[in-house]
């Protein structure tokens, strides 16, 4: 608060942190938090997203993609560091996480919502999980038709049932997922992020060369199947849940916003990948294309163990998302329940117990919606949206509107919360109509 009782945040001013509670004293650099936010975006999702282009139609796609490319990722994503920076500097705090910067965005501001604090808190810790289970269920399909593409390939002739490959993919998840050794998974991440960027390049070398596909008709798509398409695209956006934890970790957290911060570079970097991504995908194969562009390779040796490759680099994502998942909640489960008696003497059996628990969780959801392209909108249309739509404008809402009305402000006003409430419609739209579209 300034000598004029006006709340600011200047962004040229380095956050002040208590570095006694922050356990680092250096950082990374911009550059670094730039890599690292760039390797985090693309994943498996932007496999799915020739089959975008398949549901909407090149143009809606494209479309699609810049909307979600710069209001889904970059206009939200910079919402939610603005707030946690500017919370920081107000009330001194050395670093927030998400949910902290939800709980702390309501307790400060109005009266009438303070005490509604900790549920912004678990509402937004609730998406996350439910964002990494439903990344769980996806990768539960994704390995499970993969697993089926490689039977067929090395078996012509087999008559096993899906469920057979179901099975077989459950058993390789729970079998990932008792790995708790830090060092270990951390050496894996690094596996699975090399092997990613080999896998991508050897696909989109494929999608770029001719031949191309004769037929792509759709010429007007439905409204379902746009909303189907949508959904595809927030799943590959959808990385809010890291944004907060790599602007933590920088030397300068000030570097993440801005028209040439990391958040406007990287999401630019990445939204033209996966718009030509999507394209050729779509244009290689037409309207054959499937829920992960993968399937559709051709039938050689080489793409053979591309396919086989790729499946490792799965079963690596898929422990990641299970550390995040068990990290976020056995510390709590060990405050609940500390003097249980078998969390004293089993932790770890405890530990790997909860990583079953949630192995069991995803697959459900994969057994409910078997379809890896359904799955993928599915999850993007329910969580991502939460992520990306809504929580990020009740938390920029929370933390600026006071301040807009004390200084009557209203240019501020208006133009921040006029996208607020396009992203409060945006969000509840795309849920309900993608649930109803994907279920």
């Amino acid at each position: 608060m300034n000598s004029n009782g006006k709340i600011s945040f200047d962004f040229n001013q380095p956050v002040e942190r208590k570095t006694s509670q922050l356990g680092w004293r250096g950082g990374i650099s911009g550059n670094e938090a730039l890599m690292n936010f760039c390797r985090v975006m693309v994943g498996t999702g932007v496999l799915a997203l020739p089959l975008a282009y398949k549901q909407s139609g090149t143009i809606v796609a494209i479309l699609l993609i810049l909307f979600a490319g710069f209001f889904f990722t970059y206009v939200s994503c910079e919402k939610i560091v603005i707030s946690a920076l500017a919370l920081a500097k107000r009330h001194g705090y050395a670093s927030l996480d998400y949910g902290n910067v939800a709980e702390n965005a309501f307790r400060h501001s109005f009266d009438s919502i303070k005490r509604y604090g900790w549920l912004a808190r678990l509402f937004t810790n609730g998406s996350i999980l439910l964002m990494q289970l439903g990344i769980a269920a996806v990768y539960t399909v994704f390995i499970k038709e993969h697993f089926e593409e490689i039977a067929e390939r090395i078996f012509p002739s087999h008559n096993l049932s899906g469920s057979i490959f179901f099975g077989l993919a459950l058993a390789g998840c729970c079998l990932i997922v008792m790995i708790r050794d830090l060092r270990f998974i951390t050496n894996v991440s690094t596996f699975g992020n090399v092997a990613m960027t080999i896998v991508l390049i050897m696909v989109i070398q494929d999608l770029v060369r001719p031949p191309y596909a004769s037929g792509q008709h759709l010429a007007s798509p439905s409204l379902p199947s746009i909303i189907a398409a949508a959904g595809n695209v927030v799943y590959a956006f959808c990385s809010h849940a890291v944004v907060l934890p790599l602007a933590n970790k920088m030397k300068e957290p000030k570097e993440m916003s801005g028209h040439r911060g990391v958040l406007s570079l990287g999401c630019s970097v990445v939204t033209i990948l996966y718009a030509l991504v999507g394209f050729f995908g779509y244009l290689k194969y037409g309207d054959a294309v499937r829920g992960s562009v993968t399937l559709n390779l051709p039938d050689t040796t080489f793409y053979f163990i591309i396919r086989i490759f790729l499946v490792l680099v799965v079963f690596t994502s898929y422990l990641i998302q299970h550390f995040v998942l068990v990290d976020m909640t056995w510390p709590r489960i060990q405050n609940a329940y500390g003097a249980n008696n078998f969390l004293i003497n089993y932790p770890g059996t405890a530990e790997r117990m909860l990583c079953i628990v949630f192995v069991l969780a995803a697959f459900l959801l994969a057994v409910l919606v078997p379809d890896l392209g359904r799955i993928t909108s599915l999850v993007g249309v329910t969580a991502g949206c939460f992520l990306g739509f809504i929580i990020p404008a009740a938390i920029h809402t929370a933390t600026f509107l006071p301040e807009y009305l004390a200084d009557r402000d209203y240019r501020s006003l208006a133009l921040h919360m006029s996208t607020n409430c396009a992203f409060f419609i945006c969000g509840i739209f795309f849920t309900i109509a993608g649930i109803y579209s994907n279920w």
